[in-house]
């Protein structure tokens, strides 16, 4: 028995596929009392789609999408076929439809958002205020807080608060000398230096702000490294730091040249040195290590809050007497701003 040709019955089929879709297209064309151009854009639609991509076998289908189960016999679309590729062309030929990327965007703004709003203090009068508000609000709050804790200290004071600051202002390394309660002459310039390196008030007084500062430092770092001591001055900040194998072990009070007598830049290294006064054309010095011609860092009598000497890098008498044992010749030093 010999069964119909394979042209047979690609033609047969696609005899079938095209009487069914003009029978549709008819019908619905037939209801176009309502709007014949919408009908009509229609009818096109469904004759276009049905023939080409829906009712035609799923071996010659173009969209793989759809597979065998999808068809009830061959040339004939089943519902399910036909209001699936319906509802994939409506949605993307929808105006509404968004692409992916914008989703994805949306959902990270929405994230942010969230975020955000974590981040503005509870009770806040306006759920859209800047969140920096929150952060000086928190900051205030510490000052205020410490302001209250903690008594106001200047040169002179003493007691259990002098104390705290001798403690707080030694772990950091700022050299104020013994740890006795007075806050006498190095305590001043130990709060002097920890003022110049946190951009505060150079005025020696530890006050609300000063103690806020306290609490959360800036940690200054060396420029240069040595396995060994080393001594650099910051002519900006006006301090000098002792430094060793890549940390800064002390940080004392300093005053560098004046505009018209400059301490001069870069790196150098003690070459000469004297235990006891040196009176010279750049004044008197005490305990001068010689880094450059007759420039030093040496101990003296006033060491202002800015540049003031004739060219050398003071430091008071007593932190070079501490400092004294611990530099010697050949120890490096390093000046910039």
């Amino acid at each position: 028995m010999t069964g119909p040709s394979p042209v047979t019955s690609a033609s047969r089929g696609g005899s079938t596929c095209a009487t069914w879709a003009t029978r549709r297209s008819d019908a619905m064309t037939r209801s176009a009392s309502a709007s014949r151009s919408i009908t009509t854009s229609r009818s096109r639609w469904l004759s276009i789609t049905h023939t080409s991509a829906v009712d035609c076998p799923p071996s010659t289908s173009p969209f793989p999408l759809f597979g065998a189960a999808d068809y009830r016999r061959p040339g004939l679309p089943s519902k399910v076929a036909v209001e699936r590729r319906r509802t994939m062309i409506s949605f993307s030929r929808s105006p509404t439809h968004q692409p992916h990327h914008r989703s994805r965007r949306a959902f990270g703004v929405a994230i942010l958002v969230a975020a955000a709003s974590l981040l503005i203090p509870a009770g806040s009068a306006s759920a859209g205020a800047h969140t920096t508000t929150g952060v000086r609000t928190v900051a205030a709050a510490t000052v205020q807080a410490l302001a209250t804790t903690q008594p106001t200290l200047r040169q002179g004071s003493t007691g259990t608060a002098v104390v705290t600051l001798q403690r707080r202002l030694t772990a950091l390394h700022y050299d104020v000398g013994a740890i006795d309660g007075i806050f006498g002459y190095s305590t001043y310039h130990g709060v002097v230096a920890f003022q110049k390196v946190n951009g505060l008030v150079r005025d020696g007084i530890v006050g609300p702000i000063t103690w806020a500062a306290l609490d959360r430092p800036v940690i200054p770092k060396p420029r240069y490294y040595h396995s060994g001591y080393s001594v650099e001055t910051n002519l900006t900040k006006q301090v000098l730091y002792l430094a060793r194998a890549g940390s800064v072990v002390r940080i004392l009070d300093a005053s560098s040249g004046k505009a018209s007598t400059p301490t001069p830049l870069g790196n150098f290294k003690v070459t000469r040195r004297i235990d006891g006064w040196r009176e010279s054309s750049l004044g008197l010095l005490w305990r001068p290590n010689y880094f450059y011609y007759g420039y030093a860092v040496h101990g003296a009598t006033s060491v202002p809050t800015y540049p003031a000497s004739h060219g050398c890098v003071r430091v008071t008498i007593p932190a070079m007497n501490r400092l004294w044992s611990i530099i010697g010749i050949g120890t490096p030093v390093h000046i910039y701003r």
